[in-house]
């Protein structure tokens, strides 16, 4: 069976992080290990705080499970600490046999505060984006990292030319809204390309992004085309909040 690292929070009542990588992944029959970057307290009531793990013990765990596993994907979330952030990125780069690495960040907390210092974000792209074979981000997300505020989605292009500058193979902005539709868009650094699906009216989109990337990754160890793989992550999107819903009763 295929085998998937994620590098990211634990997150206690297992709404984002490595809890619900990991579930995710096995759902998608794929067996997940982990490496704990930090560990975040939150609740849907708005509470949150998160430390960091010291960069010793990172290097450590992502030491130890390359020792006895042959990864098909890595998935990167959320990393606190500069310190933590380069040590990371520099343990990767000397390790062998590193497979495609998806990298989805967590910049903007449930309160819509900014997670990272401005130095962490700095390491974030120097250290971590360059690593990535795909890089997904939320509009919130590509506003922290740029500076700036999007308001018109037809005018991506240059936004994506930027985001490609800072070293990612490939970058897929997610959860864009129209009138009727939920869009994302891939760009390769040759076109863009654009999948569309039903709105679903979700308000935990961050945790719908989480959710998304894993399944995308669990489908790229898989050895699936890129483009496949994220159709297949929206599908798997859709699935499972069509079945959350039948099973709280909102949809017969």
């Amino acid at each position: 069976m295929r085998r998937a690292l994620t590098i990211s929070s634990a997150d206690c009542i297992g709404m984002v992080g490595i809890q619900k990588d990991m579930e995710t992944f096995i759902k998608s029959n794929i067996l997940c290990s982990s490496v704990t970057t930090s560990i975040i307290a939150q609740n849907k009531m708005s509470k949150f705080k998160i430390e960091g793990v010291s960069p010793d013990i990172i290097k450590s765990q992502i030491k130890a499970v390359f020792e006895e596993v042959d990864f098909s994907v890595i998935k990167i979330g959320t990393i606190v600490n500069t310190e933590a952030i380069k040590m990371v990125g520099k343990t990767l780069r000397r390790t062998r046999g590193i497979p495609n690495i998806v990298v989805n960040p967590q910049l903007i907390n449930i309160n819509g505060e900014s997670i990272l210092s401005s130095s962490e974000k700095k390491a974030l792209i120097k250290e971590i984006f360059p690593l990535a074979y795909l890089l997904i981000l939320s509009k919130k997300d590509i506003e922290e990292i740029l500076d700036i505020k999007i308001y018109d989605i037809n005018k991506i292009e240059d936004i994506v030319e930027k985001l490609k500058a800072l070293g990612p193979l490939n970058v897929l902005i997610r959860n864009l809204k129209s009138e009727d539709d939920e869009i994302d868009i891939l760009y390769d650094g040759e076109e863009l390309t654009y999948f569309k699906s039903e709105n679903l009216n979700i308000q935990d989109t961050y945790i719908i992004g989480e959710k998304m990337s894993a399944a995308i990754a669990a489908s790229i160890a898989k050895g699936f085309s890129l483009k496949t793989s994220i159709k297949s992550g929206k599908e798997y999107i859709e699935k499972e909040e069509k079945n959350t819903k039948r099973f709280i009763g909102i949809e017969s």
